[in-house]
Protein backbone atom coordinates (compact mmCIF):
# COMPACT_ATOMS: atom_id res chain seq x y z
CA UNK A 1 0.00 0.00 0.00
CA UNK A 2 1.24 3.50 -0.79
CA UNK A 3 2.01 5.67 1.88
CA UNK A 4 2.42 9.26 1.39
CA UNK A 5 2.75 12.71 3.44
CA UNK A 6 0.35 15.07 3.74
CA UNK A 7 0.68 18.90 3.92
CA UNK A 8 -0.27 18.32 8.29
CA UNK A 9 3.02 16.01 7.63
CA UNK A 10 0.57 13.20 8.90
CA UNK A 11 1.67 9.83 6.88
CA UNK A 12 -1.61 9.08 4.90
CA UNK A 13 -3.01 6.91 2.11
CA UNK A 14 -4.10 8.01 -0.81
CA UNK A 15 -7.68 7.19 0.17
CA UNK A 16 -7.45 9.10 2.74
CA UNK A 17 -6.35 12.01 1.12
CA UNK A 18 -8.40 14.89 -0.60
CA UNK A 19 -8.96 14.78 -4.14
CA UNK A 20 -7.08 17.84 -4.29
CA UNK A 21 -4.21 16.32 -2.45
CA UNK A 22 -4.23 13.32 -5.01
CA UNK A 23 -4.64 15.79 -7.95
CA UNK A 24 -1.68 17.94 -6.61
CA UNK A 25 0.72 14.48 -5.88
CA UNK A 26 -0.11 13.89 -9.36
CA UNK A 27 0.82 17.21 -10.78
CA UNK A 28 4.30 17.11 -9.12
CA UNK A 29 5.34 13.43 -10.37
CA UNK A 30 8.62 13.47 -13.06
CA UNK A 31 10.62 10.54 -13.90
CA UNK A 32 14.29 11.19 -14.61
CA UNK A 33 14.72 8.86 -17.59
CA UNK A 34 18.00 7.80 -18.67
CA UNK A 35 17.93 10.70 -21.73
CA UNK A 36 16.82 13.11 -19.11
CA UNK A 37 20.09 12.67 -17.46
CA UNK A 38 22.26 12.50 -20.07
CA UNK A 39 20.36 15.87 -21.57
CA UNK A 40 20.77 17.71 -18.13
CA UNK A 41 24.18 16.71 -17.84
CA UNK A 42 24.97 17.49 -21.01
CA UNK A 43 23.97 21.10 -20.71
CA UNK A 44 25.32 21.53 -16.81
CA UNK A 45 28.77 20.27 -18.29
CA UNK A 46 28.31 23.09 -21.05
CA UNK A 47 27.22 25.95 -18.15
CA UNK A 48 30.36 24.64 -15.19
CA UNK A 49 32.46 25.69 -18.76
CA UNK A 50 31.57 29.29 -18.67
CA UNK A 51 34.63 31.54 -19.64
CA UNK A 52 36.72 28.34 -19.02
CA UNK A 53 38.16 29.35 -23.02
CA UNK A 54 37.99 32.53 -25.06
CA UNK A 55 34.86 32.09 -26.62
CA UNK A 56 31.36 30.63 -25.46
CA UNK A 57 29.89 27.79 -26.88
CA UNK A 58 26.53 26.00 -28.07
CA UNK A 59 24.92 22.83 -27.33
CA UNK A 60 21.73 21.72 -29.48
CA UNK A 61 18.93 19.94 -27.87
CA UNK A 62 16.46 18.73 -30.63
CA UNK A 63 13.40 16.19 -30.67
CA UNK A 64 10.02 16.24 -31.60
CA UNK A 65 7.26 17.79 -29.21
CA UNK A 66 6.48 15.90 -26.55
CA UNK A 67 10.21 14.00 -25.37
CA UNK A 68 11.04 16.11 -22.78
CA UNK A 69 13.09 19.05 -23.93
CA UNK A 70 11.46 21.81 -22.14
CA UNK A 71 11.54 20.31 -18.75
CA UNK A 72 15.58 18.90 -18.94
CA UNK A 73 16.03 23.16 -19.16
CA UNK A 74 13.39 23.93 -16.63
CA UNK A 75 14.74 21.60 -14.61
CA UNK A 76 18.37 22.97 -14.65
CA UNK A 77 16.66 26.64 -13.59
CA UNK A 78 14.78 25.20 -10.84
CA UNK A 79 18.33 23.68 -9.42
CA UNK A 80 20.26 26.80 -10.51
CA UNK A 81 17.86 29.02 -8.31
CA UNK A 82 18.78 26.79 -4.83
CA UNK A 83 22.45 26.95 -6.02
CA UNK A 84 22.45 30.78 -6.04
CA UNK A 85 19.90 31.34 -3.63
CA UNK A 86 18.24 33.61 -6.55
CA UNK A 87 14.20 33.70 -7.44
CA UNK A 88 12.93 33.16 -10.70
CA UNK A 89 11.55 35.82 -12.93
CA UNK A 90 10.52 36.46 -16.46
CA UNK A 91 12.31 39.44 -16.66
CA UNK A 92 9.48 41.74 -15.53
CA UNK A 93 7.41 39.29 -12.46
CA UNK A 94 8.99 37.29 -10.10
CA UNK A 95 7.82 33.80 -10.37
CA UNK A 96 6.19 32.66 -6.81
CA UNK A 97 6.01 28.95 -7.41
CA UNK A 98 9.03 28.11 -9.27
CA UNK A 99 8.79 24.37 -8.92
CA UNK A 100 5.55 24.20 -11.07
CA UNK A 101 5.68 24.89 -14.95
CA UNK A 102 7.77 28.07 -15.73
CA UNK A 103 6.84 30.67 -18.04
CA UNK A 104 7.64 30.48 -22.19
CA UNK A 105 10.93 33.27 -20.95
CA UNK A 106 12.31 32.60 -17.26
CA UNK A 107 15.70 33.06 -15.88
CA UNK A 108 17.28 33.10 -12.39
CA UNK A 109 18.14 36.47 -11.11
CA UNK A 110 20.20 37.27 -7.98
CA UNK A 111 21.52 40.61 -6.51
CA UNK A 112 24.90 41.19 -6.59
CA UNK A 113 27.78 43.85 -5.76
CA UNK A 114 27.13 45.41 -9.02
CA UNK A 115 23.99 45.02 -9.99
CA UNK A 116 21.75 42.17 -10.53
CA UNK A 117 23.34 38.77 -12.13
CA UNK A 118 21.11 36.41 -14.07
CA UNK A 119 23.16 33.20 -14.30
CA UNK A 120 20.84 31.70 -16.65
CA UNK A 121 17.84 32.36 -19.06
CA UNK A 122 15.57 31.21 -21.24
CA UNK A 123 14.41 32.58 -24.06
CA UNK A 124 11.11 31.63 -25.75
CA UNK A 125 11.68 32.49 -29.96
CA UNK A 126 8.54 33.69 -31.15
CA UNK A 127 6.89 31.59 -33.98
CA UNK A 128 7.49 33.77 -37.33
CA UNK A 129 10.26 35.55 -35.16
CA UNK A 130 11.71 38.45 -37.05
CA UNK A 131 15.52 39.22 -36.23
CA UNK A 132 14.77 42.71 -34.45
CA UNK A 133 11.83 41.56 -32.41
CA UNK A 134 13.95 38.59 -31.37
CA UNK A 135 16.51 40.82 -30.04
CA UNK A 136 14.23 42.86 -28.34
CA UNK A 137 12.31 39.73 -26.66
CA UNK A 138 15.56 39.04 -25.21
CA UNK A 139 16.43 42.48 -23.71
CA UNK A 140 13.12 42.20 -22.33
CA UNK A 141 14.21 38.87 -20.46
CA UNK A 142 16.98 40.95 -19.08
CA UNK A 143 14.63 43.24 -17.78
CA UNK A 144 15.72 45.90 -20.81
CA UNK A 145 13.64 48.33 -22.45
CA UNK A 146 13.99 48.68 -25.92
CA UNK A 147 12.63 51.46 -28.26
CA UNK A 148 10.04 50.91 -31.26
CA UNK A 149 12.40 52.95 -33.45
CA UNK A 150 16.14 51.51 -32.60
CA UNK A 151 17.85 49.59 -35.31
CA UNK A 152 19.22 46.39 -35.28
CA UNK A 153 22.67 47.05 -34.95
CA UNK A 154 21.82 49.56 -31.64
CA UNK A 155 20.11 46.37 -30.28
CA UNK A 156 22.72 43.96 -30.78
CA UNK A 157 25.04 46.63 -29.07
CA UNK A 158 22.94 47.09 -26.02
CA UNK A 159 22.73 43.09 -25.69
CA UNK A 160 26.14 42.25 -25.58
CA UNK A 161 26.18 45.30 -22.72
CA UNK A 162 24.20 43.75 -20.97
CA UNK A 163 24.89 39.81 -21.04
CA UNK A 164 28.25 41.05 -20.07
CA UNK A 165 26.76 43.30 -17.47
CA UNK A 166 24.43 40.86 -15.96
CA UNK A 167 26.84 38.15 -16.12
CA UNK A 168 24.51 35.47 -18.02
CA UNK A 169 26.71 32.27 -18.04
CA UNK A 170 24.25 30.19 -20.00
CA UNK A 171 21.02 31.44 -22.63
CA UNK A 172 18.94 28.75 -24.13
CA UNK A 173 16.89 29.86 -26.66
CA UNK A 174 13.55 27.60 -26.86
CA UNK A 175 11.55 26.90 -29.99
CA UNK A 176 14.98 27.77 -32.01
CA UNK A 177 13.53 26.15 -35.15
CA UNK A 178 11.43 29.25 -35.75
CA UNK A 179 14.92 30.92 -36.50
CA UNK A 180 14.77 28.45 -39.20
CA UNK A 181 11.59 28.94 -40.69
CA UNK A 182 11.41 32.31 -40.16
CA UNK A 183 10.64 34.63 -42.59
CA UNK A 184 13.21 33.61 -44.75
CA UNK A 185 16.92 33.53 -45.33
CA UNK A 186 17.80 37.32 -44.16
CA UNK A 187 16.48 36.40 -40.63
CA UNK A 188 18.02 33.48 -40.39
CA UNK A 189 21.29 35.20 -40.93
CA UNK A 190 20.46 37.96 -38.97
CA UNK A 191 19.73 35.70 -35.85
CA UNK A 192 22.89 33.76 -36.42
CA UNK A 193 24.87 36.71 -36.49
CA UNK A 194 22.93 37.30 -33.32
CA UNK A 195 24.15 34.40 -31.52
CA UNK A 196 27.40 34.37 -32.94
CA UNK A 197 27.89 37.72 -31.56
CA UNK A 198 26.77 35.82 -28.01
CA UNK A 199 29.56 33.64 -28.35
CA UNK A 200 32.57 35.50 -29.45
CA UNK A 201 31.98 38.77 -27.81
CA UNK A 202 29.87 38.04 -24.77
CA UNK A 203 31.46 34.97 -24.26
CA UNK A 204 28.40 33.04 -22.70
CA UNK A 205 27.56 29.64 -23.31
CA UNK A 206 23.92 29.30 -25.66
CA UNK A 207 21.53 26.12 -25.55
CA UNK A 208 19.39 26.09 -29.13
CA UNK A 209 15.95 23.88 -27.91
CA UNK A 210 13.56 22.95 -30.74
CA UNK A 211 12.37 20.06 -33.27
CA UNK A 212 14.73 18.14 -34.79
CA UNK A 213 15.48 20.97 -37.73
CA UNK A 214 16.58 23.29 -34.88
CA UNK A 215 19.94 22.04 -35.54
CA UNK A 216 20.41 23.08 -39.10
CA UNK A 217 21.23 26.20 -37.24
CA UNK A 218 24.68 24.81 -36.11
CA UNK A 219 25.89 24.54 -40.47
CA UNK A 220 24.35 28.38 -41.18
CA UNK A 221 27.54 29.88 -40.58
CA UNK A 222 30.75 28.57 -40.71
CA UNK A 223 31.78 29.91 -37.18
CA UNK A 224 29.47 27.76 -35.39
CA UNK A 225 30.42 24.27 -35.76
CA UNK A 226 34.09 24.94 -34.29
CA UNK A 227 32.17 26.46 -30.84
CA UNK A 228 29.61 23.28 -31.01
CA UNK A 229 29.90 20.96 -28.03
CA UNK A 230 27.09 18.86 -29.42
CA UNK A 231 23.86 17.92 -30.90
CA UNK A 232 21.99 16.10 -28.81
CA UNK A 233 18.43 14.19 -29.85
CA UNK A 234 15.99 13.06 -27.55
CA UNK A 235 13.82 10.57 -28.69
CA UNK A 236 10.22 8.84 -27.77
CA UNK A 237 10.66 5.26 -25.76
CA UNK A 238 11.24 2.67 -28.27
CA UNK A 239 8.71 -0.14 -28.43
CA UNK A 240 11.14 -2.53 -26.45
CA UNK A 241 9.26 -4.12 -23.39
CA UNK A 242 11.95 -5.91 -21.64
CA UNK A 243 11.87 -5.58 -17.73
CA UNK A 244 15.45 -3.43 -17.96
CA UNK A 245 13.90 -1.54 -21.30
CA UNK A 246 14.07 2.22 -20.32
CA UNK A 247 10.13 2.03 -21.16
CA UNK A 248 9.15 -0.52 -18.83
CA UNK A 249 11.37 1.23 -15.73
CA UNK A 250 9.27 4.59 -16.53
CA UNK A 251 6.02 2.82 -16.47
CA UNK A 252 6.81 1.14 -13.52
CA UNK A 253 7.68 4.45 -11.60
CA UNK A 254 4.67 5.84 -12.83
CA UNK A 255 2.22 3.63 -11.66
CA UNK A 256 4.28 3.48 -8.38
CA UNK A 257 3.28 7.68 -8.34
CA UNK A 258 -0.47 7.16 -9.53
CA UNK A 259 -2.69 8.82 -7.14
CA UNK A 260 -4.14 5.42 -5.61
CA UNK A 261 -3.42 3.08 -2.71
CA UNK A 262 -2.80 -0.23 -5.12
CA UNK A 263 -0.55 0.64 -7.88
CA UNK A 264 -2.76 0.40 -11.81
CA UNK A 265 -1.42 -2.53 -13.45
CA UNK A 266 0.24 -0.64 -16.59
CA UNK A 267 3.43 -2.91 -16.99
CA UNK A 268 2.03 -6.27 -17.90
CA UNK A 269 3.01 -7.10 -21.51
CA UNK A 270 -0.06 -6.12 -23.23
CA UNK A 271 -0.92 -2.82 -21.46
CA UNK A 272 2.72 -1.84 -22.08
CA UNK A 273 2.12 -2.25 -25.53
CA UNK A 274 -1.48 -0.58 -25.91
CA UNK A 275 -0.27 2.35 -24.40
CA UNK A 276 2.97 2.71 -26.33
CA UNK A 277 1.12 2.17 -29.39
CA UNK A 278 -1.84 4.85 -28.46
CA UNK A 279 1.25 7.32 -27.23
CA UNK A 280 3.86 6.47 -29.76
CA UNK A 281 6.25 6.32 -27.04
CA UNK A 282 6.26 10.13 -26.13
CA UNK A 283 6.94 10.84 -22.55
CA UNK A 284 4.67 13.76 -22.69
CA UNK A 285 1.72 11.87 -24.59
CA UNK A 286 2.04 8.65 -21.94
CA UNK A 287 2.15 11.16 -18.66
CA UNK A 288 -0.71 13.38 -20.09
CA UNK A 289 -2.81 10.29 -20.89
CA UNK A 290 -2.58 8.78 -17.31
CA UNK A 291 -2.99 11.75 -15.91
CA UNK A 292 -6.10 12.77 -17.58
CA UNK A 293 -7.13 8.76 -16.50
CA UNK A 294 -6.23 9.46 -13.26
CA UNK A 295 -8.61 12.95 -12.55
CA UNK A 296 -11.34 10.75 -13.69
CA UNK A 297 -10.91 7.76 -11.56
CA UNK A 298 -10.70 9.82 -8.57
CA UNK A 299 -14.11 11.94 -9.42
CA UNK A 300 -15.48 8.44 -10.24
CA UNK A 301 -14.12 7.01 -6.82
CA UNK A 302 -12.62 4.27 -8.77
CA UNK A 303 -9.47 2.30 -6.90
CA UNK A 304 -7.33 2.35 -9.96
CA UNK A 305 -7.82 2.83 -13.14
CA UNK A 306 -9.34 -0.01 -15.34
CA UNK A 307 -8.22 -0.71 -19.11
CA UNK A 308 -11.62 0.55 -19.91
CA UNK A 309 -11.08 4.00 -18.47
CA UNK A 310 -7.78 3.98 -20.37
CA UNK A 311 -9.20 3.21 -23.91
CA UNK A 312 -12.26 5.75 -23.13
CA UNK A 313 -10.03 8.60 -22.35
CA UNK A 314 -7.52 8.44 -25.29
CA UNK A 315 -10.38 7.99 -27.39
CA UNK A 316 -11.19 11.59 -26.04
CA UNK A 317 -7.89 13.19 -26.26
CA UNK A 318 -6.96 11.55 -30.07
CA UNK A 319 -10.62 11.85 -31.59
CA UNK A 320 -10.05 8.24 -32.81
CA UNK A 321 -12.65 5.69 -33.66
CA UNK A 322 -12.92 2.49 -31.47
CA UNK A 323 -11.37 0.45 -34.26
CA UNK A 324 -8.09 2.65 -34.65
CA UNK A 325 -7.98 2.71 -30.46
CA UNK A 326 -5.20 0.37 -29.43
CA UNK A 327 -6.87 0.39 -25.72
CA UNK A 328 -9.94 -0.64 -27.31
CA UNK A 329 -8.93 -3.29 -29.71
CA UNK A 330 -10.28 -7.02 -28.36
CA UNK A 331 -6.71 -8.03 -29.81
CA UNK A 332 -3.79 -6.43 -31.23
CA UNK A 333 -2.25 -7.98 -33.97
CA UNK A 334 0.39 -7.01 -36.66
CA UNK A 335 -2.36 -5.33 -38.98
CA UNK A 336 -3.03 -3.30 -35.49
CA UNK A 337 0.41 -2.53 -34.83
CA UNK A 338 1.16 -1.20 -38.86
CA UNK A 339 -1.82 0.74 -39.03
CA UNK A 340 -1.12 2.34 -35.69
CA UNK A 341 2.30 3.51 -36.05
CA UNK A 342 1.79 3.93 -39.38
CA UNK A 343 -0.59 6.77 -38.46
CA UNK A 344 2.25 8.18 -35.71
CA UNK A 345 4.73 8.22 -39.06
CA UNK A 346 2.11 10.28 -41.04
CA UNK A 347 1.52 12.36 -38.00
CA UNK A 348 5.17 13.26 -37.82
CA UNK A 349 5.91 13.83 -41.33
CA UNK A 350 2.76 16.31 -41.30
CA UNK A 351 4.89 18.29 -38.64
CA UNK A 352 8.34 18.33 -40.33
CA UNK A 353 6.69 19.24 -43.83
CA UNK A 354 5.32 22.46 -41.57
CA UNK A 355 8.90 23.75 -41.50
CA UNK A 356 11.25 24.56 -43.76
CA UNK A 357 14.62 22.78 -43.89
CA UNK A 358 16.04 25.06 -46.36
CA UNK A 359 20.24 24.39 -45.33
CA UNK A 360 20.82 26.53 -48.41
CA UNK A 361 23.01 29.66 -48.14
CA UNK A 362 21.63 32.10 -45.70
CA UNK A 363 23.62 35.57 -46.84
CA UNK A 364 21.21 38.58 -46.93
CA UNK A 365 19.30 39.97 -50.34
CA UNK A 366 20.37 42.63 -51.75
CA UNK A 367 16.93 44.48 -50.74
CA UNK A 368 16.72 45.93 -47.19
CA UNK A 369 14.35 43.75 -45.21
CA UNK A 370 11.79 45.06 -43.07
CA UNK A 371 12.33 44.43 -39.28
CA UNK A 372 9.43 47.10 -38.33
CA UNK A 373 7.30 43.65 -37.43
CA UNK A 374 7.83 40.60 -36.16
Amino acid sequence: MNMHTSKKNVRLTFSEMTNQERLAHLGGFQADTAQFLDAKASVMRLYRGWQTMPDGHLLVLGGDSGVGKTRVIDDIIQDLEAEWKGIVTDGVNVITEPQGPLPPTVGVTKEGPSGLVRPVLKVLVEPKARARGFLRDTLKALGVRSGTHDTFGELMERLQVHVVGQQVRLLVLDEVHHVVEGHGPTTAYEAVEVIKMLLLQARVQIVCVGLPVAETIVDRNPELPRHCRGRIKMAPFPAEFGARADYMRFLKTLAWELPFDIAPNITDADTALRIHMATGGFIGHITNLLHAASEIAIERDFEGIPKTLLAEVYGRISGVPASENPLALDIVDDAAVARIRKRWGDRRKVGDETIRDDKTSTKPKKTKPDFSKR
